[in-house]
């Protein structure tokens, strides 16, 4: 009932021949261990400003007119083909209500966690080429 040490194991699917279990903990002494926060899929910011939208009844050209922004910039932030930057945060800030730190921390928390999930795709495919060449 009581453990002491938790593990989050993230499966990957490297090719259809192999799955790997990865453990992500990391031992801070000898009495304890931390989990590291491994996520298996990524919400972007554009994502979240789309559902804004939809809630608020807007549409991405209406959001560019009213934020001086191009219809092309408002389509590439929802396609995640482009960053919020603390321009824009300040700018959807003044049109949609929600503070800029909100869409700033949005793609802050959003590239930590791709550069995350890429490292452990990276470890993992090292892993898999070290076991097939031994």
């Amino acid at each position: 009932m009581y453990l002491n040490i938790l593990t989050f194991w993230v499966n990957i699917y490297l090719d259809s021949e192999a799955v790997l279990d990865i453990s992500l903990r990391t031992p801070m002494n000898n009495m304890q261990t931390v989990n590291k926060y491994v996520p298996d899929y990524l919400v972007t910011p554009g994502e979240v400003l789309e559902e804004h939208l939809e809630y608020a009844g807007l549409t991405q050209v209406s959001l560019a007119e009213r934020t001086g922004l191009s219809k092309k910039t408002i389509n590439e932030i929802v396609k995640a083909k482009s960053a919020i930057t603390a321009e824009t945060a300040l700018k959807l800030e003044r049109t949609l209500g929600r503070p800029a730190h909100f869409w700033s921390n949005l793609e802050r928390q959003y590239q930590d966690d791709k550069t995350r999930l890429e490292a452990v795709f990276y470890n993992a495919r090292v892993q898999q080429v070290i076991t097939r060449g031994s």
